[in-house]
């Protein structure tokens, strides 16, 4: 028994219909050996998920909308 009323899952959606994703491709410049410190990756918003890659290597991964999440 749940304690609020339960609605059962509807069929599933057709992917892109009413998911909409897309891809931000950034390049950025100077050298990383230059930082005497730690380097983090800052996203103070993003609607569903993120993964990052750096270089073609997986750095990470977050979700919850519009929540900030930080890599380094």
């Amino acid at each position: 028994r749940y304690p609020f009323t339960w609605f059962p899952l509807s069929q599933a959606i057709p992917a892109g219909t009413t998911n909409p994703c897309g891809v931000y491709v950034t390049t950025l410049t100077g050298n990383i050996n230059n930082y005497k410190k730690k380097v983090h990756v800052v996203f103070e918003g993003v609607c569903s998920c993120v993964y990052l890659y750096i270089d073609g290597y997986f750095v990470g991964y977050a979700e919850d909308s519009m929540t900030g999440c930080e890599f380094d």
